[in-house]
């Protein structure tokens, strides 16, 4: 599975999340004040709308042990979890409203599996804290994850060469995380380069197969780091942008590192491995997936929006084409 996930855009633009499981139909949806919506890809026709879902801060899709597709979202009202083919809101385990860790706010999600096959949902929370639940119930898996003492703004989950998830987190006092997501414990020492809030974290394969790291903090600084020493990689380089990264990785083993949220409204793309400025086009967010049959497809809205309802089809453009 490949997925890339945008933030929803401060002005209730909503930021369009691309992912695709195996031969399933790709999956396009995005987030906004109305709830969540999920459109057809190829005629951008809406399959659902669910008007239950809280403000959105972030999005992925989850393929659970049961078969289904789950689209998990961050919110201000914790993590909410929805069929992707129905969008009906999956119920959470707690019966008790006011002791739910769910009803958090949340400004980043991210999946990943353990070793038994256990699919899990790792949440970055305002309240200084990294949570884990299991995906298909929203079971919580432990305690709260203490260590930031300050919001925790992004999450990230990869999966070391030895097969081990490790989650990622990032804060607003410019500190990266790592923990084991069976035992809560912390791996590593911190990474500590940052001078600035982390507001983005990608992990991201070289064509040589070595697992990096690519964090961007509030003033659009980038950092790229080894996953399993936690060296600096290469030097920091600045994109103009303070909210969101994306990885794109194509089949010819290019990787590029999507930027955006600038003043100029421009989406940018780089060069993982050199920093160097690949292109950029007019845009608040963008989303891209490569398909299984090398095709890549393109998404990003316009900025525009009435009141708190986003503008349908229209906002989104979808395009089959290389990045």
């Amino acid at each position: 599975m490949e997925s890339w996930r945008i933030r929803t855009c401060d002005d209730g633009v909503p930021g369009p999340l691309v992912a695709q499981f195996g031969s399933e139909d790709p999956i396009l949806a995005g987030s906004g004040d109305g709830g969540l919506l999920r459109w057809d890809v190829s005629t951008g026709a809406v399959k659902w709308s669910a008007d239950d879902g809280g403000f959105g801060h972030d999005l992925i899709a989850v393929r659970v042990e049961d078969g289904r597709t789950l689209l998990a979202m961050a919110t201000e009202d914790g993590i909410q979890r929805f069929d992707a083919r129905t969008g009906r809101l999956e119920p959470d385990p707690d019966e008790d409203i006011e002791e739910r860790s769910w009803t958090s706010t949340f400004w980043s999600v991210a999946s990943g599996t353990l070793p038994d096959g256990t699919v899990f949902i790792a949440g970055a929370g305002h309240g200084g804290t990294v949570n884990r639940w299991t995906a298909r119930n929203g079971e919580p898996m432990g305690p709260e994850l203490r260590g930031h003492g300050c919001i925790v703004f992004c999450v990230a989950v990869i999966e070391l060469p030895d097969g081990r998830s490790v989650i990622i987190s990032g804060d607003e006092a410019g500190t990266i995380l790592r923990w084991d997501p069976v035992t809560g414990k912390t791996i590593g020492k911190p990474f500590r380069c940052h001078e600035h809030g982390i507001v983005a974290i990608e992990p991201f394969h070289l064509p040589t197969g070595q697992l990096l790291i690519a964090s961007m903090d509030g003033e659009g600084v980038i950092h790229r780091w080894d996953a399993v020493s936690g060296e600096l990689f290469a030097p920091p380089f600045e994109t103009g942008h303070w909210y969101d990264m994306e990885v794109l990785s194509t089949a010819d083993g290019r990787v590029s590192l999507i930027t955006a949220g600038g003043e100029d409204e421009r989406i940018r793309g780089w060069d993982a491995l050199t920093g160097r400025l690949l292109w950029e086009i007019e845009g608040d967010a963008l989303a891209a997936s490569v398909l299984p049959d090398g095709r890549s497809i393109r998404c990003r809205p316009k900025p525009t929006c009435s009141g708190s309802q986003m503008t349908l089809p229209g906002s989104l453009r979808c395009n089959s084409q290389a990045v």
